[in-house]
């Protein structure tokens, strides 16, 4: 019979895949206003993902995101459920926004963490894409794993992360799932490193798409504010795997976004996997791309 000590770790660890490709809460504001210039309308992204381990249901995810032009605006929510509640229950709310061109250029991220036994607030302020102010209730102990000034360069926080991949800055013929996320929370510092596996077809009902995807991989790597790890030979997290759809983007035609319809990874207790329930493209369901427009190798 499991305990609560394991039941806890395997809902830390089957949220945390789920957030690897950071989501969660109400809707982002901004789903009608037009760009001025170019008569476009705003792409708004809704998505709620279930999260499960073994098939046990232990929460949800909800997503919504805005790009227009050269700006975009997420808000998220994780909210634990089921039988995790029993013993762990947990919501975090988390927003950011910024600029986008080619890269990603954040400009203000909040976080709200509460869970029955901690809270935890977290903001950070940018300039010029750098995260220059932090603000932490309680204050983190940044001395004992330091993350440098260096480190900090070029990277973003967890949610524009999530929109950095949805919007597919990255990505390039070699590279359809994109390249890397360089992510930093206002205390760790770390990677996520994408590549290609190969081109897949849904047509699971559940997904709320039915055409062509990409199966990604996403690999996890730890670069400064953690404890040191006694295992080297032993990655913090496992293999984690995605499928992203493409589809069009009513804000910018001749872009497509990615949307992560599944994200699992293999676990020592069962497969951790986030399932998307509810899937909208400016309030609709979305368009498959024509499978000769999916952006895969040509060696695929």
């Amino acid at each position: 019979m499991r305990t609560k000590n394991q039941l806890r770790r395997i809902a830390a660890l089957a949220l945390t895949t789920a957030l690897i490709f950071e989501g969660a809460g109400a809707w982002a504001a901004g789903g009608s206003a037009e760009d001025a210039a170019s008569g476009l309308k705003p792409t708004n992204v809704q998505i709620v993902w279930g999260v499960y381990v073994g098939g046990i249901s232990l929460g949800k995810v909800t997503f919504s995101g805005n790009l227009l032009g050269g700006e975009y605006s997420a808000y998220s929510q994780l909210q634990t459920g089921g039988i995790v509640n029993a013993f762990w229950e947990s919501r975090i709310q988390a927003d950011s926004r910024g600029k986008i061109t080619n890269v990603m250029i954040p400009e203000i991220y909040a976080s709200d963490t509460v869970s029955e036994r901690a809270s935890q607030k977290v903001g950070l302020n940018y300039v010029n894409g750098f995260p220059a102010e932090l603000i932490a209730n309680p204050a983190y102990d940044l001395k004992r794993f330091p993350v440098t000034e260096e480190q900090k360069k070029g990277t973003v926080d967890p949610l524009s992360g999530m929109m950095l991949a949805i919007a597919g800055v990255t990505v390039d013929t070699g590279n359809p799932c994109g390249t890397k996320i360089p992510v930093f929370d206002g205390r760790r510092r770390y990677d996520i490193n994408l590549s290609f596996a190969k081109p897949v077809t849904i047509d699971e009902g559940k997904h709320g798409y039915r055409g062509p995807a990409l199966e990604c991989e996403m690999e996890y790597d730890q670069i400064a504010g953690f404890k040191p790890n006694l295992d080297p030979d032993k990655p913090a997290l496992p293999k984690i795997h995605a499928w992203l759809a493409p589809v069009g983007r009513p804000d910018a035609p001749d872009k497509p976004i990615y949307l992560p319809l599944k994200i699992w990874a293999e676990t020592d207790f069962g497969v951790a996997v986030a399932n998307a329930r509810h899937i909208k493209i400016n309030g609709t369901l979305p368009d498959a791309l024509p499978s000769g427009e999916l952006p895969v190798p040509a060696s695929e």
